[in-house]
Parts: C-alpha cells; structure tokens; sequence
C-alpha cells in the first residue's frame, strides 16, 4: 500500500508540468497544430514515397476483394504456348522457338477465319539461321496479312542517344504530334525491333513494356510516351487508332485486372495446329471469326511470367489481353488529377480541426474508427461500381493518426480537469483549505456549437485559477440523471488566504456572465456557489461550514481512507451535494 501510495504521489508531480500545460494551451491551437505537422509529415512521406507500400497494399486488397469484377471480353481469345504445347510439338518440331512456318501456318488460318486482329506477344528480334526457308514463309505470310500486329521492346530513354533509330522511320510505332514542341531533326529512339521487314513495313507496331512498381509487381500498363515532338504508341494504343477505340489521356494508366489470371477464352496452340494438319478438322471453321487473338506463352520454362496483384505468376500474355480488354472497352481505372487530390488533402485537413472544434469528446470518440473507415470504403465502392478509382488511402491514414492524437489528447484534457488519477491537485498537509462549487444549469440541447472547446476558452480566460470541472461529457452511475445538464467549476484555496479566496469568489461571478454567452436560447440558468472548509488529515471532519452541512468523512472501510488524497473525495463529495441542491430546487 505505502509502495502504491508513493508510487501515486511520485506520478502526481511528474504529471504538475503536464497538467499546468494542458489547462493553458488553447484546445483549438492543437487541433490546428496538429493538422499542420500531419500535412508537413504527408509532404515529406510524398517527397520520399514512404507512402508507397500502404497505398499500394490497401489498392492490392481491395482489387482482390472486389465484389463486382469485370466481365472479360468476349472477342478476345488467348492462343496459348502452354507446356503441353512444347511437349507436343517437340518431336517434330524442337525445342522453342520453333520454326517460324508453324506461326505463319497459324496466322493464315486465323486470317482466312475473319479474325479482327492477331497479336503477336513474341518479340521477333532475331533470324533464324537453321531454318532459312521457315522465314521466308513467315516473312510472306506477314507481308500477305492486314491484321498481324507485333511487339517492340523499348529500351531506357537513357540510351536513345546512342541509338541509330530515328523516330521518323518508325512509321505507326511513332506518331508525329504537331501539339507538342520539337527540337529540330527527329529524335532517335532506343528500340528493339523484329527482325522482318515486312512487319516494319506494316506499321502495326507497338510496346509492349510494363512498367513494375517499386514493390516489383505490375499495377499500370505503359499507353504511349512522348519524345521530343513524336508519341511511341503501345500495341493496345496502336490497336486503338487502327479501330476508332477511345485513346486514354494519361501517358500511364491502372490496369482493370479480370478476377483471376487467364480469364479470358484460352485455346492452346498445340490443340489448334494439330487440327490445322488433320484432313478431317474437328474445329469449328469460324472458331476465330471477328476475334481479336493474342498469342503468346504461359510456360513456365519459357520465362514471361511476372507479378500483379492478382498473381506473383502472371503470364504476360493475360497482362496484354487485359490492356487490350480496358483499351477497346474503356475500363481502364481512371485516377484523380494531382490538384484534385491535393484539394481533397486540404479539405479534410481544414475539416478535421473544425469537426474537433466543434463536436464534443463523446460525439468524436469513434472518429479515429469511422473517418479512415468510411475513406477508404469511398476508394472500395469506386472501383467496384465504376471506372473511377478515387484513391482516398492516404487521407484516410491522415484522419486515423489525427483523430486517434485527438482521443488521446481530449481524454487527457478531460482527466487533468476532472482532477482523475495522477491529476489531482497536490494539497497541504496539516492546512485548512477552503472549496468554492458553481453549479449552472445548462442542458446540452441549450448550449452552441463547439460548447466543449470554448466552454473550456472561457474557463480559462475568466477563471484561470480553477481546478476542476465536471458536467461536459456523458453521465453515468446512479447520479447520472442528476448530473445531467449540471455544469460545476471548483475553486481550491488554502483557507487563511482571504485574498486569493476574494479573487475566485470574483472569477466564478465572470465565468457565471460568461457562460450565459454560451447558449442557444435566451433559457433562465438556475446557478448555486457552494463554499466549505475543509482539513487536509482525511480522518478529521469539515469545520467552519459556510453552506450548511460538511461532507461526511469516508468510513475507515473504505479505500480512499487510507489514501493521501481523501480530501479529493470530499471535493466530489460537495460536487454531488450541489448538484443534488440544484436538483431539488429546479423539482420544487
């Protein structure tokens, strides 16, 4: 017991600073100081992208956790290179790359079935020496073809220097952009091109890079990019001219992935071949007819597989469906322009400090729950519900951190004036101390917006030598109903010094005028001042009464006898009796 009791008193003063600090500072200075770190700490999260890994994780969950998904395409089919491909055509044709007649074959097929395009996800860059009459069928079979597109490997702009490529000679890979400012002779571009003249011939050419975030994995899908004057068009943004579908306005933009890999309508390539080389075909001969076809590999062996938030294995030839898919189809998620979002920063920035200004503890205590909540549920519902995703992450991490310094803050403005554990005013051992209780009748439906905050202004700008107060949050146990709508101010001073005793007995006069500022309507205020004298030993009972009864002293059962700080029992002793004398006159 000693052990706790010094433990109890040690804590008291430690807690003097901290206490004398939060019944000066102005409660609105802190709300306004804290939204200001915050913003200060989110530029520099920005500025050194410490935001990444939350955004893109909370991104991740919900994209996986979507209840409304997309509805793959119907015209688009994935020609696939599986392993059971490779296995079946490796008798007769070798291990990949096979000769490139089989793909000619192949492309001739889909071409005499109608197909509206065939893409190829295989990067022509190099001849086939062993096979010189392969590629000549390849190299005519692309000549003959209107609907083959192929891919080109972009290199780092870094290289485009030392590269022999001019932009003008890269006819439908490259588009001139009369809008935008060209330094003289046409830049030269660092590329990776197929190996056949025929396909530079067709102009059906585009990247097909992507662009891994930080964390590796591939959430944004390179549309097009702009080099001095001239636009490098992707395949689905080659695609997109070629068929009147609507071009993005973002360089990049956020892939809309189908709720699992390979969703789209997957034939392997084996299975179509062989039946290409039957007499009697199984197939249906318009299998392909008005189909975009994409092919492109999924084995494992055959190294393109790469990390999406749907999948660490993810076969580049679903990623370039799925960018065809949101090209043609216009699904691709759109974002909020940077001044929007910082806008919307500023917005809640301004509307945190107000709300906490103006609500009460009690009507803000979930806030740091329900504003982060209700944020990024706003982010979930636009991706499932539209094409818009209103990416509200990191304001919805602002308003946890500043509501729940808020809580904490607010529930230690609420203990130091309720004079609760180590916050209890330190009194004299062996003096007389007087008490001074002003209980006002206030019912919280009466009293302005803010009350709390400016309640607590008030307090301190007319009473600074206060130290306790009740009355401003929700009530509880059996003088919950009598409390309510009571509020009581107490002023402790040592009982031989008449001056100090005189200078609050004036204060509590102010901070009654001052209170009558604070409500709506222009209701009477029933109010009682209540003094008393009290000694400090707890055993001892009240003497020199100056309202009538003293408070009883606790029996010697009780905890707080045995506790040096009694005489706060007794102050909430002649709390509770005023409050009950106001009760009982407002009844009568």
């Amino acid at each position: 017991m000693k052990l706790r009791l010094r433990y109890s008193k040690l804590m008291r003063r430690a807690m003097g600073p901290w206490s004398t600090l939060l019944a000066r500072i102005d409660p609105r200075h802190v709300y306004i100081g804290l939204a200001v770190a915050l913003a200060a700490w989110m530029m520099l999260s920005t500025m050194f992208d410490r935001q990444h890994h939350l955004k893109t994780s909370t991104y991740d969950w919900m994209l996986t956790h979507r209840f409304k998904v997309p509805v793959p395409d119907r015209d688009i089919v994935l020609l696939d290179i599986d392993e059971r491909s490779l296995a079946a055509m490796a008798e007769e044709y070798g291990r990949w790359p096979w000769p490139r007649d089989v793909l000619a074959t192949v492309l001739a097929e889909l071409e005499a079935q109608g197909a509206k395009a065939v893409v190829f996800d295989i990067l022509f860059s190099d001849a086939d020496r062993q096979n010189p009459v392969s590629e000549r069928a390849f190299e005519e079979a692309v000549a003959r073809s209107r609907i083959a597109y192929f891919p080109v490997l972009r290199l780092n702009p870094a290289n485009d220097g030392k590269s022999a490529v001019r932009a003008d000679q890269l006819t439908g890979l490259v588009v001139p952009q009369p809008s935008l400012p060209r330094a003289g002779s046409p830049p030269t571009l660092a590329v990776v091109l197929p190996y056949f003249d025929s396909v530079l011939r067709s102009g059906r050419l585009g990247t097909h890079n992507v662009d891994p975030d930080a964390d590796s994995l591939i959430r944004r899908y390179r549309v097009w990019e702009d080099v001095d004057g001239y636009r490098v068009l992707s395949l689905p943004a080659r695609m997109a001219l070629d068929f009147g579908w609507r071009l993005p306005d973002a360089p990049s933009k956020k892939l809309q992935f189908n709720d699992k890999v390979m969703a789209y309508r997957t034939a392997s390539f084996s299975d179509v071949f062989a039946d290409l080389m039957r007499k009697q075909r199984s197939r249906p001969a318009d299998e392909f007819r008005d189909r975009i076809v994409v092919i492109g590999a999924t084995a494992p062996g055959l190294f393109d597989l790469k990390g999406t938030p749907i999948s660490r294995t993810h076969p580049g030839v679903d990623i370039l469906a799925t960018a065809i898919d949101d090209m043609k189809n216009d699904r691709f998620y759109h974002e909020l322009s940077v001044p929007t979002d910082i806008a919307l920063a500023v917005l809640l920035l301004v509307a945190m400090p107000w709300l906490c200004i103006r609500y009460s503890h009690e009507q803000m205590r979930l806030a740091f729950v329900i504003a982060p909540t209700v944020l990024v549920g706003i982010s979930y519902l636009s991706m499932n519900l539209s094409n818009t995703f209103i990416d509200l992450t990191a304001p919805a991490s602002m308003a946890f951190l500043y509501f729940s310094a808020v809580k904490i803050y607010s529930a230690q403005i609420r203990k130091r004036w309720a004079g609760d554990d180590w916050f209890a005013p330190e009194f004299e051992k062996g003096a007389k101390h007087w008490l001074g209780c002003l209980a006002t009748t206030l019912p919280p439906t009466n009293r302005v917006d803010g009350f709390e905050t400016r309640y607590l202004n008030l307090l301190r700008a007319t009473a600074p030598h206060a130290r306790v107060t009740s009355g401003l949050g929700a009530q509880t146990g059996w003088l919950g109903i009598a409390f309510s709508g009571v509020l009581v101010a107490t002023w402790m001073q040592k009982a031989d010094d008449g001056t100090a005793i005189e200078r609050d007995r004036d204060e509590a006069r102010r901070f009654f005028d001052g209170l009558q500022t604070l409500r709506k309507r222009e209701l009477p205020m029933e109010h009682q001042f209540l003094e008393e004298v009290l000694d400090a030993e707890p055993a001892s009972t009240a003497g020199d009464a100056q309202s009538g009864d003293a408070a009883p002293a606790p029996d010697a059962g009780h905890p707080l006898s045995a506790r040096s700080d009694s005489l706060m029992y007794r102050v909430r002793g002649l709390v509770s009796r005023t409050v009950l004398q106001m009760t009982e006159a407002a009844l009568s």
